[in-house]
């Protein structure tokens, strides 16, 4: 026994030597292959961004949203989430102060929801008020509902406010007045809805307009009227109702009287203290002058003046025009590879081009959508959704852009 015990320990200390050894060359291993902290796979240079990008992700980012705040402050709202269109999205938010840098983005909803089609407005106050299109899960049926939130100049968002319980409400649309009325339409089920919160932060009931809506676009003039217009006869023609300060509403009057031409992108926006600007697209397959019209009328009380139109013939999409201190904007994309957005200014002369937003570089595709707004100064301000890298299905980021006529 004796034998054996003097022997067994030179055979641990040995094996205790030999771990040690191989635990240290295993140890400097890895800095022996490791390469100079110099190299670029180690330290690889900043991804590179065109400096207009906002969203800056690898993922589907559309339907961007924009308003300005009383003191200049930027707000945007987008639609961000996956690699497509059919994926779930979120909603991020994101704003710039005069002068400042871009904020953080902030996600303002969770993965309970498909979050589609946010608008935002700003009120005289600096509160900034939110309407979103939430696809809630459900295996049975297809249910939407409309959704609202508001932020305060400090910060912080509400708690989400369910404006409807019917399971089939879309296409919301928001307007704020000068008092700091927020006035929102929705469609449920082709009927129009509306709702008004005052500005002691009370919700209306729910109106019913006298007509179903389809896309639909809202404005308040200054005395608070409410305007309406929207694609009618399944896109044959665009019709316009008006709710009285009083809370009267008008019977829909068709303004673009197309007869069959197909009829969309209805827009409205405040020309003057109680008038209003209604544009939409024609699409009259007349290729000897272009493909579509942009038309436009103006409406006060029940007259509307004669039409007019932009002088682009072409492939227009998204028209819509903004009024600041009697200058007159109009804006389109121009709806072909390598389209651009056009920005049109109207004088006494009549509509001239100003400038244009290149889309070139983004995978050959026009801009997706784009929102824009006038600051006092005449300064346009502008965010659109453009395919980036030649991926048009995965890849869409939010830019923005400031143009100065």
């Amino acid at each position: 026994m004796h034998r054996v015990s003097t022997w067994k320990g030179p055979y641990l200390h040995h094996r205790h030597i030999l771990q040690i050894l191989l635990f240290l060359f295993l140890l400097l291993l890895p800095s022996a292959c490791r390469k100079n902290p110099s190299s670029s796979d180690h330290n690889p240079p900043p991804q590179e961004y065109d400096p207009r990008n906002i969203s800056r992700n690898d993922t589907y980012s559309v339907g961007p949203s924009i308003a300005l705040g009383p003191d200049g402050t930027v707000y945007v709202v987008w639609m961000d989430g996956g690699q497509n269109e059919f994926e779930f999205s979120r909603l991020y938010f994101r704003y710039k102060p005069p002068g400042g840098e871009w904020s953080e983005i902030e996600i303002l909803t969770d993965t309970t929801e498909d979050a589609w089609a946010p608008q935002i407005a700003a009120d005289p106050f600096g509160n900034v008020h939110l309407v979103w299109e939430p696809i809630l899960p459900d295996p049975n049926i297809w249910h939407s509902e409309i959704h609202y939130r508001m932020r305060t100049p400090s910060g912080e968002w509400s708690d989400v406010k369910v404006l409807t319980n019917t399971g089939t409400a879309e296409q919301p649309r928001i307007a704020v007045d000068p008092t700091g009325t927020v006035h929102v339409i929705w469609n449920d089920g082709l009927k129009g809805k509306y709702k008004q919160k005052m500005s002691d932060g009370t919700w209306s009931i729910t109106e019913e307009l006298p007509t179903y809506i389809l896309n639909p676009s809202i404005a308040v003039d200054f005395g608070g009227g409410v305007h309406v217009v929207f694609e009618q006869g399944g896109g044959d023609d665009i019709a316009y109702v008006h709710r009285s300060p009083t809370g009267e509403w008008s019977e829909p009057v068709n303004v673009s009287e197309s007869r069959w031409i197909p009829s969309v992108y209805a827009g409205v926006t405040p020309y003057g203290h109680d008038s209003v600007l209604v544009s939409w697209v024609e699409v009259n397959g007349d290729f000897t002058i272009g493909r579509a019209i942009g038309y436009y009328v103006f409406i006060s009380d029940t007259n509307i003046s004669p039409l007019d139109s932009l002088p682009y013939r072409g492939e227009v999409s998204h028209l819509r025009f903004l009024w600041n201190q009697g200058v007159l904007f109009g804006f389109f994309i121009d709806a072909v590879l390598d389209g651009k957005i056009k920005i049109y200014q109207k004088d006494s002369g009549g509509w001239i081009l100003i400038d244009e937003i290149s889309a070139e570089g983004y995978g050959g595709w026009p801009p997706y959508t784009y929102d824009a707004a006038v600051d006092p100064h005449g300064n346009i301000h502008i965010v659109w959704s453009q395919s980036v890298g030649g991926d048009f299905d995965h890849n869409a980021e939010i830019f923005y852009e400031v143009i100065r006529p």
